[in-house]
């Protein structure tokens, strides 16, 4: 019929759309922007209908994640899309336009995908370089901030302009600047100057990595040298003077840390490195007109800012915590507010912007209607001679009821077992059963939703992971209870999980997805060394994924469940794991080599190293050649992630080469050769090879030779 959409061309370009849209673009509308190469006027209704709030947040939140799944929704949405009367009209003028202007559009189209071609490749390189490194949380080149899945998150509340912003982008740009050391107080605005600097460096296209603990020593001279990494911990301890020199030896990445010094500093950090830290870095005082960097590494104090700045964060805090129906702020509490935000020594002030957030949480909790001088000086109770750690707590123990304050209790315990910012919501709900005998997801969810309405405690995203909006929300939460106690809380904790989460679940997609979030609990703390702790729920998890007989899954507990086992001293019950786990992935490996090949290898590396130390030489030996020979034929794809596990397949190659007990070593050294030249090439083999027969000061001396200068 006449004037109708061509419904094969219309196929062909929605899944085109679809699938480059949801890998590339923050709303298809963009997309469908792009290809009309900036003629707008011929679908406005589309755009209109396709840009709705809902529809946006929805492919915003998801078309990272969900890809293949979302694509299948995204045709069911442009389906009902063409229903609407107008947009089927608006978009039939678009496929007439579209036909007018063919030359135009498939100019645009060849364009458009020559650009998505090259960002894909570059953030493609870019995220399987980094997605690996434990405590990553933020990684983009494409002006935006995206949480990488299963690794926790950070979603700035708040990004303030501060004047240091300016300068310190200008100087990291234009290659004055190498490493940046931001310190001050706690809730000075350390993170918000950091986030501020963050999304400027983003806009322009360039990648970043936000970290909240540290990586292996070996891991930062691997980072590119176009990103900018910035560290920013709630606590400093691991974050150690010979760690923080090495760094600055290593990574080729511009480098910006944030620490926490001055009064709720912990005392044996700021006393043992802080001062070697410093020493590292010059002084860079922007005031009097002085804004370039003294030199290649510079430190900056976070200050005081000025009433203006000071009073709009104090207006967007107020509305932001209490709303338009909160209380009304009258200019003497204006006032005294702002003189309670000024701390420190008077050669040392700084403005506490986070103290301010405080505040008003705390005067919402107590239904203060309005603010006066004398609202403040009762809410802060201040006198003479406070300290600013006293100061801190009071408000901040106000910010919450008793009963509210199980939860953040529940939260800091995890923190201190895990030594991370983020807890799973399945964590917290076992915590408080134990503690409190409730239960967050039913009975006693309001308390986690009051903390959530409130702004003290957020969710990340739709991974069900919860932190504090401030490591000192939890800081001064009181838990009385000994280190002993602490640890039947866990074991406790970890008993319910097993129980109501991972034995009792289906095949389900929440199912499923708890399961691999106690799964990567349990791996979590046992590389915290709660190893005996973990192991009935590592144990759980394996026979439940062979229960829902969810093969991938499976060969992934057992291996994990057999590296448990084997630094537990149950060899004899981690070979029997590894046998199986090795046997599936070499099954599912045939069918997708690309995705299953390093797991292969990783459980021929484990299973090699655990019959090496039971000294069965001929049983190890085809083992580590299928550990050494596959870590060399993926280390190409991503030599940061697969080079440190080659150096350890190659080590345990050395271990049975040089073994005096092994009497098969020139066979094996050549079947191990022929293995490699086939995967790799006779060049590499030879390379290889020659790393595994030299003596032991030759290698030890190689390693030196290719540590970073």
């Amino acid at each position: 019929m006449a004037g109708q959409p061509d419904q094969k061309k219309l196929l062909r370009l929605r899944r085109k759309w679809i699938k480059e849209g949801l890998k590339h673009l923050p709303h298809v509308a963009g997309l469908v922007a792009s290809m009309a190469t900036g003629q707008w006027a011929a679908i406005p209704a589309v755009l209109a209908v396709w840009s709705s709030d809902r529809f946006k947040l929805w492919i915003e939140n998801r078309f990272l994640q969900r890809a293949e799944k979302e694509a299948k929704i995204l045709e069911k949405e442009f389906q009902d899309l063409l229903a609407d009367k107008a947009a089927a009209e608006a978009w039939a003028k678009f496929l007439k336009w579209q036909e007018e202007n063919k030359a135009e559009v498939e100019k645009s189209l060849q364009a458009l995908e020559r650009s998505l071609k090259r960002q894909d490749k570059k953030l493609d390189q870019i995220i399987e370089r980094l997605k690996s490194i434990p405590g990553l949380v933020l990684v983009t080149n494409q002006g935006k901030l995206f949480e990488l899945p299963r690794l926790g998150g950070f979603k700035p509340a708040q990004l303030i302009d501060r004047p240091e912003a300016g300068p310190i982008l200008e100087a990291l740009t234009g290659n004055r600047l190498d490493a940046l050391l931001i310190h001050g107080r706690a809730l000075a605005g350390k993170s918000f100057l950091a986030l501020k600097v963050a999304q400027e460096w983003l806009s322009q296209g360039r990648p970043l990595v936000f970290l909240t603990s540290p990586l292996n020593v070996e891991n930062w001279g691997l980072l590119p040298k176009e990103a900018l990494v910035i560290a920013d911990p709630d606590q400093p301890e691991p974050w150690t003077s010979d760690l923080v020199q090495h760094i600055l030896m290593s990574c080729a990445a511009r480098v910006a840390f944030c620490f926490r010094t001055g009064d709720l500093a912990k005392g044996e950090w700021q006393k043992d490195h802080w001062p070697k830290i410093r020493d590292c870095f010059e002084p860079w005082w922007l005031a009097d007109g002085v804004k370039l960097p003294p030199g290649k590494r510079a430190r900056l104090r976070v200050g005081v800012l000025p009433e203006e700045v000071v009073g709009h964060i104090i207006s967007a805090n107020l509305k932001k915590v209490a709303g338009a129906s909160g209380p009304t702020l009258k200019p003497d509490g204006r006032q005294a507010l702002t003189q309670l935000l000024r701390t420190g020594p008077p050669d040392e002030p700084t403005t506490l912007l986070g103290l301010c957030h405080a505040f008003f949480l705390a005067a919402q909790r107590l239904n203060e209607k309005e603010i006066s001088a004398e609202t403040v000086a009762h809410i802060f109770k201040a006198r003479p001679g406070l300290t600013e750690e006293d100061l801190t707590q009071r408000i901040f123990r106000q910010t919450v009821s008793h009963e509210e304050e199980d939860v953040l209790r529940v939260m800091a315990r995890w923190q201190g077992f895990l030594y991370a910012p983020v807890v799973p919501f399945i964590a917290l709900r076992a915590g408080y059963q134990v503690l409190c005998g409730g239960d967050l997801a039913t009975t006693h969810r309001y308390l986690l939703e009051r903390l959530e309405n409130a702004g003290v405690v957020f969710m990340q995203g739709e991974d069900e992971m919860y932190s504090a909006w401030h490591a000192l929300q939890l800081e001064v939460v009181p838990d009385e209870e000994s280190g002993g106690e602490k640890q039947s809380w866990l074991n406790k904790s970890l008993a319910w999980l097993e129980d109501n989460i991972v034995r009792s679940a289906d095949d389900s997609e929440q199912g499923l997805s708890r399961v691999h979030t106690a799964g990567d609990l349990a791996l979590r703390l046992s590389e915290m060394g709660q190893k005996e702790e973990t192991r009935d729920l590592h144990q759980a998890l394996s026979e439940t994924f062979r229960r829902l007989k969810r093969s991938k899954d499976w060969a992934t507990s057992a291996n994990n469940l057999g590296v448990l086992l084997k630094n537990l001293g149950e060899r004899a019950e981690a070979r029997k794991l590894y046998e199986e786990a090795l046997d599936i992935r070499r099954r599912l490996a045939q069918e997708n080599p690309k995705a299953y090949l390093p797991g292969v290898a990783m459980t021929a590396h484990n299973f090699g190293n655990l019959l090496l130390a039971e000294a069965m030489w001929v049983e190890a030996a085809p083992l580590v050649v299928e550990a050494v020979t596959l870590h060399a034929l993926v280390y190409s794809s991503a030599p940061p992630i697969f080079g440190p596990r080659l150096g350890a397949s190659i080590q345990l190659a050395r271990r049975l080469y040089h073994s005096p007990d092994f009497a098969d070593r020139v066979a094996w050294l050549a079947g191990l050769k022929e293995s490699l030249t086939k995967a790799v090439g006779e060049s590499n083999a030879n390379t290889l090879i020659s790393h595994i027969t030299m003596p032991e000061s030759d290698f030890q001396n190689l390693l030196a030779q290719a540590k970073p200068k």
